[in-house]
């Protein structure tokens, strides 16, 4: 099935990026919880929230990958010493 193989390839990117998420029932609207640190000694930026499955839990993870890899490449660049 296409949407499992998408879903575990999100997760895998996910994985990779230290992503840490779950899927949660919300007032009976599901979302996905998630929290990624980068951290440098010293120093560290999060980036946390809940997006809206709207019906298609591979559209919203394939989102949070984007933006999550862009937080993590812009965190790593801004924490340089």
């Amino acid at each position: 099935m296409k949407q499992a193989r998408l879903i575990r390839e999100y997760r895998r990117q996910l994985d990779g990026l230290g992503v840490e998420w779950r899927l949660v029932s919300r007032r009976g609207v599901d979302v996905v919880r998630f929290s990624v640190t980068v951290e440098v000694p010293g120093r560290s930026r999060t980036y946390s929230g809940a997006l809206d499955v709207d019906g298609d839990l591979p559209g919203a993870l394939r989102h949070l990958v984007r933006s999550a890899d862009a937080f993590v490449r812009d965190a790593e660049k801004d924490l340089k010493p």
